[in-house]
């Protein structure tokens, strides 16, 4: 039998009214059904509203609610209110409604105009009847009928509607509560997703069960691939990290207190590179379950790496700087030194270094009085003083200092000591090397001078030489040819000395080849153990592995000739002369100390040592003065050593000088090495004269010089056309060059120079034959001609058969 009330039905069974037991368990079983099944609190109040206006057939009633902000009971929308009726707001202690809800009785009244609690709302109500709304003591709200019949409600209606009234607030209690807890879940659950930091949950099997979004974007994939799927295992990168986690858990749970809450750890993401996290370990009460907080420490870690970096960079330059640094408080205390401070000072141990007075470094006390009185007036200081060391010593040092307060307010020294021993010693010395710096400007300034009379007596020579050879074709008797003898030999010995002037002024350097100084000196060795006093002992321990170095080997060998000559003169009584060779390699360091034009490498030094009278201070620093001899008048010209300096200067070396007197001399040659191969050796050509009948070109800006040309060519069958211009020399060439077989030109000329005409009759005539003469190369020039194509080269001054040689040479191969 289906007894259940339907929505707008009457309590009937079969078209009749239900009997009053029948229609109060059906209302009973149609609130129950309701505060069962509805989830809604306002749908809920509907269907109960619906149920009791049927069941007690009423049509003024309400369910009342406590609205908890204002403390006032309102009417829930699906009151049923007659028309005209007005809506009631009730405090408890207010009215009817407000009396049940203080007391928490229901009250059935037979005619409220006689009640004087009731309010009125209804002008027609005459009987009310209203129940409380209650869970556990607490007040939710009334349930309110009124009637406007008299003694409307009976006693069965009373107990029926307190019934019902305790369903619903059991109802609405549940309800609310879900609703609360929902809420707070929303709540949690909004803070778990947005939390900054990523959670998971972990179930006893190590699967994780929950994570947040902020553990999507450390494990670098959606949570939908890790909730029910990964275990945290999966995500710890490292084994010995794993193991200790694993040991960790499982102390845990038989004691939480006894392993730590937080740890740290590497995680290893899905995606993404590996990150430092710290693990905050929370174990869910009565279970093996825990939250875990993770915090992503990637960057504090790279902070703390970079700042322990830092810190090791600061210790590192603070006691690896080459400055001593310290810091001392006012009554002379150390309280920091650096490793450079401390061996300035000659300790070896810090500790030990900081238990001595800051007034011991110090060289005089007073001199620590005014330091610490300046810096205390001042704040700051700088002096250059005299320091001593433990053992005593004393040396000179740069001090810099000011004061310093630190947050508490003591007060420090801070201060800074550089060694400037070096420094002050180059003061010291800086009166010898102004010396050697004038020195130098007036060498290059008489080799300026030497060059130029050097040129200029060569070209007079070279006339002189060839007209004497000419005349020596003419001479008709003796007498005549040893005048002529005499007048070459002459002439000889003074290109001697033009070439040694040459030397000096770095401007007779010829040829640039590969040459084997061990060779070179073994030549010399020879030379001179033929001539040299025989009580004169010549040694050589020549022990570099390579001697090979580019240069011109004739000026080599003269060098080293007047370095062996003036030995000899200064062991009178006899002696021994020596010569050792080494490697040596220059740094760049070492090259920026040295007062000469080289540049760091190989170098191969060799050191001529005598023991003879030796040198003071005042001839070593003259030595190489052109003209400068201690030796008597007629037996030296001076030129020797000027000019050994000069090969030396030209040849890119350098040269020195140990000496002491009576102990000697070591004169040190120091040479850049080279790996150019040296080639084949120049065949040497006959001494017979070869008539010829080529054409040739003299092209030379001396009248006299052209002449001498002439003079010695024609004789020899040889056709000659003369230029003193070059260009008009230049001009004949571009019209003539097939006539002609060889160009004899010099360097120096007016209006073009030797190198330029040269390169422009290469460019009419890519093989014109060309012999170069010079009384010196400018700067190279000569070398460049040779590398360029010249196919020979005379030095002012020369012979006849110089010539002749030259031109069989070129001309004949």
């Amino acid at each position: 039998m289906n007894t259940e009330i339907q929505p707008g039905c009457g309590f009937e069974h079969d078209g009749k009214p239900m009997a009053h037991g029948e229609r109060e368990l059906t209302a009973l079983r149609a609130v129950a059904s309701a505060c069962t099944h509805e989830l809604d609190e306002d749908l809920l109040l509907d269907r109960v509203t619906e149920i009791i206006c049927e069941a007690l057939s009423i049509d003024n009633f309400g369910v009342l609610l406590l609205d908890p902000e204002t403390g006032l009971f309102h009417d829930h929308r699906s009151a049923r209110r007659r028309p005209g009726s007005e809506a009631l707001y009730l405090r408890f202690g207010e009215g009817i409604v407000g009396t049940v809800a203080m007391t928490g009785r229901p009250m059935r009244i037979s005619n409220v105009h006689l009640e004087p609690l009731y309010r009125m709302g209804d002008p027609e109500s005459c009987s009310e009847l209203t129940v409380p709304l209650q869970v556990g003591g607490q007040i939710l709200g009334v349930i309110s009928c009124e009637s406007p019949k008299l003694n409307a409600f009976t006693e069965e209606d009373e107990r029926l509607l307190v019934i019902l009234a305790g369903y619903v607030a059991t109802s609405l209690g549940r309800l609310r509560n879900t609703h609360i807890i929902r809420e707070q879940e929303k709540k949690y659950r909004a803070i778990f997703e947005n939390s900054g930091h990523p959670m998971i949950f972990v179930e006893e099997d190590s699967i994780i069960s929950i994570c947040n979004k902020a553990c999507e974007d450390l494990a670098g994939c959606p949570k939908g691939e890790i909730e029910g799927r990964k275990k945290w295992m999966d995500f710890v990168a490292y084994e010995e990290d794993l193991t200790r986690i694993m040991e960790y858990r499982q102390a845990r749970w038989v004691d939480p207190n006894s392993v730590p809450s937080l740890y740290e750890y590497i995680f290893r993401p899905i995606k993404g590179d590996l990150k430092h996290v710290s693990a905050a370990v929370n174990v869910i009460p009565g279970t093996h379950k825990v939250l875990v907080v993770i915090t992503d420490i990637t960057e504090r870690k790279r902070m703390e790496s970079a700042l322990l970096a830092s810190e090791r960079r600061y210790h590192a330059l603070f006691n690896n700087v080459p400055v001593g640094l310290y810091q001392v408080t006012p009554d002379g205390r150390c309280i920091e030194a650096n490793r450079s401070l401390v061996e300035m000072r000659g300790f070896s141990d810090l500790v030990f270094f900081m238990q001595h007075p800051t007034s011991t470094c110090y060289a005089r006390t007073e001199d620590y009085e005014a330091w610490r009185r300046e810096l205390e007036e001042k704040g700051s200081a700088h002096r250059e003083m005299e320091w001593k060391r433990q053992d005593g010593s004393t040396f000179w040092v740069d001090e810099r200092a000011r004061i310093h307060h630190d947050l508490n307010g003591q007060v420090y020294f801070d201060g800074s000591v550089v060694d400037i021993s070096d420094r002050k010693q180059a003061e010291v010395e800086s009166d010898f090397l102004r010396q050697r710096l004038q020195q130098s400007e007036k060498f290059e300034a008489i080799g300026q001078l030497a060059g130029g009379v050097a040129h200029d007596f060569n070209n007079q020579l070279t006339i002189i030489m060839g007209f004497a050879d000419a005349l020596a074709d003419m001479a008709t008797n003796e007498i005549q040819k040893r005048y002529v003898l005499n007048i070459a030999k002459s002439c000889q010995r003074s290109a001697e000395l033009t070439k040694q002037l040459l030397a000096f002024a770095r401007k007779g350097k010829l040829l640039s080849v590969p040459s084997d100084f061990h060779g070179i000196i073994s030549e010399v060795v020879a030379l001179v153990g033929c001539s040299f006093d025989k009580r004169i002992q010549l040694r050589h321990h020549l022990d570099a592995e390579r001697s090979q170095v580019l240069g011109d080997p004739t000026q080599l060998q003269n060098a080293l000739m007047n370095i062996a000559i003036n030995a000899r003169d200064a062991m009178p009584e006899g002696g021994e002369l020596t010569f050792r060779s080494r490697i040596r390699e220059l740094t760049k360091e070492e090259c920026t100390r040295i007062p000469y034009e080289v540049s760091p490498g190989t170098f191969l030094e060799v050191r001529i040592e005598d023991t003879g009278i030796g040198m003071d201070a005042e001839t070593q620093r003259r030595v190489f003065e052109p003209f400068f001899t201690t030796k008597e008048l007629g037996k030296g010209t001076g030129l020797g050593m000027a000019s050994v300096y000069g090969t030396v200067k030209q040849h890119k070396g350098m040269i020195q000088i140990e000496s002491e007197l009576g102990r000697g001399t070591c004169i040190i040659l120091t040479f850049p090495l080279t790996d150019v191969s040296m080639g084949k050796p120049i065949a040497v050509p006959s001494n017979k004269f070869i008539k010829g009948d080529g054409h040739i070109v003299i092209v030379d800006d001396e009248d006299l010089v052209v002449d001498m040309f002439r003079e010695i060519l024609v004789p020899l069958k040889y056709q000659v056309t003369t230029f003193q211009d070059p260009v008009e020399a230049l001009e004949f060439y571009r019209e003539a060059h097939k006539s002609v077989d060889l160009v004899i030109l010099d360097i120096m000329m007016p209006r073009m120079g030797g190198e330029d005409l040269f390169l422009a009759m290469q460019v009419i005539n890519p093989a014109v034959k060309v012999i170069l003469v010079s009384g010196f190369s400018v700067e190279g020039e000569a070398q460049r001609m040779l590398n360029a194509g010249v196919r020979g080269f005379l030095q002012k001054p020369f012979r006849k058969l110089d010539l002749v040689q030259e031109l069989q040479k070129v001309l004949h191969g």
